[in-house]
Formats: C-alpha cells, sequence, structure tokens
C-alpha cells in the first residue's frame, strides 16, 4: 500500500498539482489525525525509493485494522484508485480535457505487472510479457558497445543526444 500511495500521489501532482491527493488519500484511509507526523517526516527525493511518510500511514492503517490479508489489500488498493479516479474526474478543471484512456493505460500496466498475494497459474498474468521486459531490463544494463538508455517505468529504449 506504502508504494502504492507514494507512486499515485507522484502521478496526480505531475498531472494535476491542483489535487491535494495527500489529504484525499489520508481522508480515505481515515488517517487524517496523522497529517503533522505525517509531513513532519522527512523526504529526501534525490535518494529514490519510497519516503517512510507513505510507510508510515501504512504502519498506523495495520496498526488500526489488523488481520487483513492480501485479499482485503488488493481490494483496498482497488477501492481507493477507483475512489480517487471518480475524485480527479468530478474536479477536473473545464480546461483540462484529459480523456479516460489516460488512466485505462495506467490501469494495464498494473494489471500486467503487479499481483498480491498467491495467485493460481490460471489466473497469473501473462509471463511471457514479463520475460519480454525482463529481457529489456537485462540488455539495458549489458556495458559497453550496443547499450542504449531505456525507460525506467516501462523499459522501452529511447534516444538521448547531447
Amino acid at each position: 500500500m506504502a508504494e502504492w500511495c507514494y507512486w499515485t500521489e507522484g502521478l496526480v501532482w505531475d498531472s494535476r498539482p491542483d489535487c491535494d491527493a495527500t489529504s484525499f488519500l489520508l481522508r480515505q484511509l481515515e488517517l487524517e489525525d496523522l497529517r503533522a507526523p505525517f509531513d513532519a517526516i522527512p523526504r529526501d527525493n534525490r535518494a529514490g525509493g519510497v519516503g517512510y511518510h507513505w510507510y508510515f500511514a501504512a504502519g498506523h492503517y495495520l496498526k488500526r485494522h489488523p488481520g487483513r490479508d492480501p485479499t482485503d489489500w488488493e481490494q483496498l488498493i482497488d477501492h481507493l484508485a477507483k475512489t480517487l479516479e471518480e475524485h480527479l474526474v468530478a474536479t477536473k478543471p473545464a480546461e483540462a480535457a484529459a480523456s479516460s484512456e489516460v488512466w485505462a493505460e495506467l490501469r494495464a500496466y498494473v494489471a500486467q505487472s503487479l499481483s498480491v498475494g498467491p495467485t493460481a497459474a490460471a489466473e497469473a498474468a501473462d509471463q511471457s510479457l514479463f520475460a519480454a521486459e525482463f529481457r529489456r531490463y537485462q540488455q539495458a544494463k549489458r556495458t559497453g558497445q550496443g547499450r542504449s538508455a531505456v525507460c525506467s517505468l516501462c523499459s522501452s529504449p529511447f534516444e538521448v543526444s547531447k
């Protein structure tokens, strides 16, 4: 949950800086009373990774809602995503004509890349997609001639120039 909240907060900030995703997510998680200590946790954006502030929030959510299994967590994240999408659409500025296609692409990527808890072989994501992405990742890590820059999100190569 911490990683999802962290990345979602960043995505919303990049596309809709007018929307306070942090307040929205904390309100949905019923953790608004922790906003002051949440904001006090340092965020070193240069270090990479997930900020500890969302681990803090996830820990308190878990403490207040013990006994959740992986299915419960998956349902919670799905509920948060749908509720946030509805909120963003409802509060969309009139001049922003972004279509729901943008969200469809993100949903497809997450569905291909993320699984929560044990899954049956029939329910597992297409392994060929993972294998192809893993090969691109390995190729990108080559040193020397033939090395190419790749997107950190989708591992697709891209051109760079000075």
